[in-house]
């Protein structure tokens, strides 16, 4: 990500519940008093080393302790999602822009507390822009004067002016 601007993470995220062999039912991850047993899906990035930061999390919608809610988004990362947009069986992409640095590590943290709680994770991609800093350049002016005669016919200025912008 070194020189680059805008850095983000594209990533695709699916929650089908149960699967398609027990009928694909997104009503089925599980909110716990205990904080590690929360059924989530976070993805996270580290800048240059340093500590891993939360770009996003989907955790149950329904309030401890509860069973069978869907994966929803979670914005202050409390384990309690119904914050906005619900995981599905359908991969949805998330575009999770993250702070400028030379490297990034990304990590995708999931947990479950059953064998049949699928969650799904594809296409992981860091997209970032190159930085707008080299000026045009102008070419093909004349290296001399323009002699005009008053009352002459039109000249052109430069008839081979180009303009160029390497960004």
């Amino acid at each position: 990500i070194s020189g680059k601007t805008n850095p983000s993470v594209r990533i695709l995220l699916a929650a089908p519940g149960n699967g398609p062999a027990a009928g694909g039912t997104q009503n089925f991850y599980d909110h716990s008093a205990t904080a590690a047993d929360i059924d989530l899906i976070r993805v996270e990035a580290r800048i240059d080393g340093g500590p891993f930061t939360p770009l996003i999390q989907f955790a149950p919608s329904n309030p401890t302790p509860a069973l069978n809610a869907p994966l929803s988004l979670d914005t202050n990362f409390d384990g309690l999602g119904g914050e906005g947009t619900a995981l599905t069986a359908a991969f949805q992409e998330f575009n999770l822009p993250f702070s400028t640095g030379t490297s990034v590590e990304v990590r995708v943290v999931m947990h479950s507390n059953a064998t049949n709680e699928y969650l799904c994770v594809d296409n992981i991609r860091i997209f970032g822009e190159n930085p707008v800093t080299a000026p045009p350049v102008i070419s093909g002016v004349p290296a001399g004067a323009l002699v005009f005669p008053e009352g002459a016919a039109a000249t052109a200025l430069a008839p081979a002016l180009t303009l160029s912008d390497p960004d």
